[in-house]
């Protein structure tokens, strides 16, 4: 069965460490949720995984996206490959 991963932007993923107290909306992947349930499709948010490894990897001086650019670096592809590996395996 197909199954479609929320990937969040780079200022999702870093948005409380520029302001704490303010929170997003969530609107993209409240539709994409939607789009995927009126499809019969399985849907994975992928925005808690890396903000949580993103936290983990800041306390070593580390990052999931390229400094100077909105793309993942290796960090952040081995983030998204375990929950994507997680949930496929879990799809058997």
């Amino acid at each position: 069965m197909a199954h479609v991963f929320f990937i969040p932007t780079k200022y999702r993923v870093y948005h409380r460490f520029i302001d704490p107290q303010e929170s997003l909306p969530n609107a993209s992947w409240d539709y994409l949720r939607g789009v995927c349930q009126a499809n019969s499709l399985r849907c994975t948010d992928l925005t808690p995984q890396l903000v949580k490894a993103s936290v983990e990897l800041l306390e070593k001086g580390e990052l999931t996206f390229w400094p100077d650019d909105t793309h993942w670096n290796g960090n952040g592809v081995a983030a998204a490959a375990r929950v994507v590996a997680d949930v496929l395996r879990n799809e058997r």
